[in-house]
């Protein structure tokens, strides 16, 4: 990478020299007013993430993971939750010289809301004595205190045990940690960097990297983030005995599927002029319908590709520039309805705030709010029959604002709060540009702009494959993906 005479040589010299826990520190302090900087000159921080993901370093997956001993559980409490484990009936037996088979249960906020991303799930709140476990693990101070679900893992016999996976499951936020709490024989919890385990994919057995205890009301946490880096798996145990796991995440809201009105909006009346595929109408008296999956946005959906996303099987158009606030957006979603009276619009997904917040500053965003909520309830109207699903913005590069950063997670808080009031889909397009360390992931991002003195706030080819395969997903699936990545 090419010097930059803008990099003071004390920085560099520094940045050189240091150790890995140092650059580790850098990496978290200096980015937001060194990024590019240390982007364009010798030294950049994407050097010192791949330095820290590497096997070879020591000691990274103890800085991932947390060892609680023994968790403060009353006998009665104890008991209580061993007979609601009972309850769900998931011990098993094993086959002739084959383990007994290891069983699962979702306990979610909302079974109904999970029913088609999760199997079978149940109500957490069925489960008092689990839930009340649950908030003590969110009042822990060791944890993110934010969990909302669990996941019950039942092995019947001491040889039932779970080989190295990734819990990277979709409904899982991958920003919260994943507390597993232990009833039952003593285990270790077994660790392994992803690099490492190219042997164990042929067959071969790894000897875990870090080996955490697992016995009876312990509890051990997998911060945020590392299910991208390291494996962990359950191995058999020495002593018999049903054993449990309950282990806590966080679950990414799902919001219910609307129940839409019959509204027609006065400019259906207008003669169609867009090429879509037909659709039969459930209607024998009405006409067939034409149906289009609709983009709506700014510069974002400008730049992705109708042919690649509709993949020969549905028709997509775009109606997207660069430079679009909520208004501009809006109209163009009025318009393309007023001249297509015969199309059905099937899915509607949309794209907005990037422009209007980026003259913000230090006042907020809380003047957008009426104009989103103006916005949200008239697409509404516009598209009664699609299902509706509402982008997050984009980690965008500060560029000298300060109050970029707080004024993009205040966006975003807001478009999912008004997704839940106006039952529409949220997608999360923020988290997949985040490395594991929460920052802005540079590689999907163009490098600093000598020229202009800038970073582009659009994803390089490879972020806007990231994208593309969000919306594909999405188009094509059969179910919803409340994260809406993975």
């Amino acid at each position: 990478m090419p010097d930059s005479p803008i990099l003071p040589s004390f920085i560099k010299e520094f940045v050189s020299s240091a150790s890995v826990e140092q650059r580790k520190a850098l990496l978290t302090l200096l980015e937001e007013y060194t990024e590019p900087y240390l982007t364009a000159g010798s030294v950049s921080l994407s050097d010192t993430e791949d330095e820290l993901s590497t096997p070879s370093t020591q000691g990274q997956i103890s800085k991932l993971v947390k060892h609680i001993d023994k968790l403060s559980l009353d006998s009665q409490l104890s008991d209580n939750i061993l007979d609601e484990l009972a309850s769900l009936k998931l011990r098993t037996k094993g086959k002739k010289g084959k383990a007994a088979k290891v069983t699962t249960q979702w306990l979610c906020p909302d079974a109904h809301n999970w029913s088609n991303v999760v199997n079978n799930p149940k109500s957490i709140s069925d489960y008092p004595n689990i839930a009340k476990l649950m908030d003590i693990v969110n009042k822990h101070p060791e944890t993110s205190k934010d969990m909302t679900a669990c996941l019950v893992t039942c092995m019947s016999s001491k040889n039932s045990c779970l080989n190295y996976h990734a819990d990277n499951d979709a409904p899982v936020d991958q920003s919260s940690d994943i507390c597993t709490v232990s009833f039952g024989p003593y285990r270790t919890l077994d660790f392994i960097f992803k690099k490492n385990n190219s042997e164990g994919r042929k067959g071969i057995p790894l000897p875990p990297e870090l080996s955490l205890p697992a016995g009876n009301h312990s509890m051990n946490i997998m911060k945020g983030g590392c299910q991208s880096i390291i494996l962990h798996r359950v191995p058999p145990g020495d002593n018999g005995g049903v054993r449990y796991s309950l282990s806590f995440r966080k679950l990414t809201p799902l919001p219910v599927e609307p129940v839409h009105s019959t509204p027609k909006s006065p400019h259906l009346n207008s003669v169609s002029s867009v090429n879509v595929q037909n659709n039969n109408s459930n209607n024998p008296s009405s006409p067939p319908k034409k149906s289009v999956v609709l983009f709506a946005g700014d510069s974002y959906f400008a730049r992705l590709d109708e042919k690649k996303l509709a993949k020969n099987k549905q028709t997509v158009c775009i109606l997207a520039k660069g430079g679009r606030k909520i208004d501009d957006v809006l109209r163009s979603i009025d318009t393309f309805v007023a001249e297509n009276r015969e199309v059905d619009i099937k899915k509607l997904f949309v794209c907005v705030g990037t422009n209007d917040i980026r003259n913000c500053h230090a006042r907020g965003i809380n003047h957008l709010k009426s104009p989103l909520q103006n916005f949200l309830s008239k697409i509404k109207l516009l598209a009664p029959n699609a299902r509706i699903y509402i982008q997050s913005l984009l980690p965008i590069p500060a560029n000298g604002n300060r109050f970029c950063e707080r004024n993009v997670l205040a966006m975003n808080h807001l478009l999912y709060n008004l997704c839940s009031k106006y039952k529409l889909y949220f997608v999360d397009a923020f988290s997949p540009f985040l490395n594991y360390y929460g920052n802005r992931n540079l590689r999907l991002f163009p490098k600093w702009d000598e020229n202009k003195k800038y970073f582009d706030i659009h994803p390089n080819s490879k972020g806007m494959g990231v994208l593309a395969r969000q919306y594909i997903f999405l188009i094509h699936s059969k179910w919803f993906n409340p994260m809406a990545y993975n």
